[in-house]
């Protein structure tokens, strides 16, 4: 069964949703405006998770020189007694 929905979406961030409920799976992804559900998926928990979904970006990991700032910052500031 194909799944339609009249919602703006993050698309990999909504597959990775119905994944993890397992209503979907996951190689039958092909990054368009639906998806497959499983044969046995309820329509209704399908539909819920849609509409519960939040389509702002998954934050990305910080990268080794933002963790190297923040750590250095947090060192100066110790020394400096205001932490």
């Amino acid at each position: 069964m194909n799944i339609n929905y009249n919602k703006i979406v993050n698309l990999d961030k909504l597959h990775d949703e119905l994944v993890k409920a397992n209503l979907v799976n996951p190689a039958d992804y092909f990054g368009a405006d639906y998806f497959v559900a499983k044969d046995d998926a309820d329509i209704t928990e399908i539909n819920g998770l849609i509409e519960k979904h939040n389509p702002s970006p998954i934050p990305q990991p910080k990268n080794e020189l933002e963790i190297l700032k923040e750590t250095v910052d947090t060192l100066v500031l110790s020394n400096l007694g205001v932490l």
